[in-house]
């Protein structure tokens, strides 16, 4: 942990809400860190119901050099108007950090010299505005982890990707490893969305490059059974798919300037999305939903998905589809709703 020097280099944003099981995890995480700089995590706690913030206070009394935080008296992210990034970033400007590295505080930091190795490459690589690593899982609720989420999919990982594959094809790219400079982070929230990290990755491609430090495994990425990204809930897990798509649309229209372009990106992004869930907007999509489907060609789909998605224009076809495919999801997925 180290505090050489009064210039804050790295300044971590740690967002918390009822995390009192996992993160004493996180926070060790930040203090295991072994630096030639001096760094400080800025922990805000969003009015947490479980005992977060006294864990919080327990280390903020023992590390005041390093845990530096925010105690909420009413929620800010349920405001939705933004307040949660204000009160943040306000926070994070004030220590004028080179960098900004982010931990939620579900997650952790595995690597020691995670800090260390990513401020030495943004150094050297002042055209980089964003550097990423490797990360695991551990999923909550078996215990499971895996060994490295790029050697098990490497197809869904092209580490340096450019801003037109990446708007057509987002994945989830490991906030918990990723170091910015800050500037680029605290401007990369231009609007709210379901999605901030799609946000975010995507404000970094249009302004600076981005890199992957592949052979880099540095944080463990917690799999909850409910969360803002993961729920057995088949209305939540619709409502986050379709709020993608629609960011990914807006996201494409404000960062790609030039109009042939934007139709071609904007129409592969729909007949992928199409492709992958237009079973799962039959099943719950609503009136609305279902028109911009069916205004869709049907490009992309097998031969006996095309005539099973032309038959469900019909009502009667379309009521006995969704009550196959929602018994479908309940079983084999285990989903509710």
């Amino acid at each position: 942990m180290g505090t050489n020097g009064s210039k804050v280099i790295v300044a971590i944003e740690c967002l918390v809400y009822n995390h009192k099981p996992y993160l004493r995890q996180c926070l060790d995480g930040f203090l295991m860190q072994r630096t030639n700089f001096k760094f400080v995590a800025v922990v805000h706690d969003d009015c947490s119901t479980d005992g977060s913030q006294e864990i919080i206070r327990e280390y903020e009394k023992k590390y005041p050099d390093v845990i530096k935080p925010i105690y909420e008296k009413e929620n800010q992210y349920s405001k939705r108007d933004g307040s949660l990034i204000r009160v943040i970033h306000e926070s994070l400007k004030a220590f004028d950090a080179k960098y900004i590295a982010l931990c939620e505080g579900d997650d952790y930091w595995i690597d020691c010299l995670k800090l260390q190795k990513q401020v030495d490459f943004l150094d050297t690589h002042t055209d980089i505005g964003l550097c990423y690593t490797d990360y695991k899982k551990i999923y909550q609720e078996t215990g499971k982890e895996t060994v490295s989420d790029f050697r098990l999919f490497p197809k869904k990982a092209p580490f340096n990707t450019s801003l037109e594959e990446w708007l057509i094809s987002p994945r989830y790219m490991a906030p918990p490893t990723w170091l910015s400079k800050s500037q680029l982070w605290l401007n990369s929230l231009p609007f709210d969305s379901i999605d901030g990290t799609l946000v975010r990755f995507t404000y970094f491609l249009s302004k600076s490059k981005v890199y992957c430090m592949d052979d880099e495994v540095t944080a463990m990425y917690r799999i909850l059974k409910e969360s803002a990204s993961h729920s057995v809930s088949l209305e939540n897990l619709y409502n986050r798919y379709i709020n993608v798509f629609y960011t990914q649309i807006e996201l494409t229209e404000r960062y790609v300037d030039d109009l042939a372009t934007q139709v071609d990106i904007l129409n592969q992004i729909q007949t992928r999305f199409y492709a992958i869930y237009w079973k799962l907007i039959l099943a719950k999509g609503n009136k609305k939903d279902l028109g911009n489907l069916f205004k869709w060609s049907g490009k992309g789909l097998n031969k006996v998905s095309y005539i099973l998605f032309k038959a469900s224009r019909l009502k009667s076809v379309r009521f006995f589809f969704r009550v196959c495919y929602l018994i479908y999801l309940k079983k084999e997925l285990g989903l509710k709703d």
